[in-house]
């Protein structure tokens, strides 16, 4: 699975965090070249014109893709034999070969697994971006090698229908884990609430009784409440497990069930 990491050296990490708009600026000033090529501030426009769909002016103020970044960027794809460069360091004109244009739909549609889960926002605009320039993106192959196989290949990556799933099965997979959650946070309070309200060794046995939590094998749980002070160990003791379900765990479960809802109900075409 291609990533943004083996696109470009690790040094340029940092920009793994907007990787999606970093590679969709890259394919779309690719495909919006008349003769192939572009320069690296066209890519510079594409990022702004893209977080600037995806409300990241609004989300994350501040973001910028400087030029010395787009340039570093396609120096190691070049490096790769992903990109070819054409005339002086200030006036690149930058081309893509097949196998460039591959591994940058690759991390577009399938994100490293190292990276955090697309917010919903991203996966919207993966998708729109990939109904509208796939057909594009597949006649501007040069074809110099498996022209056929490679065009089949991207117009399956690119398919907003995959996609789609895709962003549906993190959504599902978050949502289980969110409802358990939810379940064992509401048990643990029952429980709770069971034992003497002054029998501190009942109630830690009320939760511990459940077995371990998610950070159990970072510290286990009867390790963590004994850290505490005996006031916030109260608080944990009295009531942490119920609030949590209902304050954190229930609405966070809420705005996923949501977004499944947006996904499902989307017009493909």
């Amino acid at each position: 699975m291609a990533s943004m990491g083996k696109i470009y050296g690790a040094r340029y990490s940092p920009l793994a965090a907007q990787e999606t708009f970093v590679v969709a600026a890259l394919l779309a000033a690719h495909a919006t070249s008349e003769d192939g090529t572009f320069r690296p501030s066209e890519v510079r426009f594409f990022f702004l014109l893209f977080t600037n769909w995806g409300e990241h002016d609004v989300l994350h103020p501040r973001q910028d893709l400087a030029l010395t970044q787009v340039r570093r960027v396609l120096e190691d794809m070049r490096d790769d034999g992903r990109a070819c460069l054409e005339g002086p360091p200030r006036r690149w004109r930058c081309r893509f070969t097949d196998e460039g244009v591959d591994a940058l739909v690759v991390a577009l549609v399938e994100p490293s697994a190292a990276l955090p889960p697309r917010p919903l926002e991203t996966s919207l605009f993966v998708l729109t971006f990939a109904s509208l320039y796939r057909p594009v993106l597949v006649r501007r192959l040069r074809l110099d090698t498996r022209p056929t196989p490679l065009q089949r290949r991207l117009g399956r990556l690119l398919d907003p229908r995959r996609i789609r799933r895709r962003a549906q099965r993190r959504a599902r997979d978050l949502l289980a884990d969110l409802d358990a959650r939810i379940a064992d946070g509401e048990a643990m309070q029952a429980a709770l609430d069971a034992a003497p309200a002054e029998d501190d060794d009942a109630r830690r046995h009320a939760i511990t009784a459940f077995g371990s939590y998610q950070l159990e094998r970072v510290r286990p749980v009867e390790e963590v409440l004994a850290s505490l002070p005996e006031d916030v160990r109260r608080v944990e003791l009295d009531r942490g497990p119920g609030v949590r379900a209902r304050l954190l765990f229930a609405p966070l479960a809420a705005v996923v069930r949501r977004e499944l809802e947006v996904l499902d109900a989307l017009d493909l075409g």
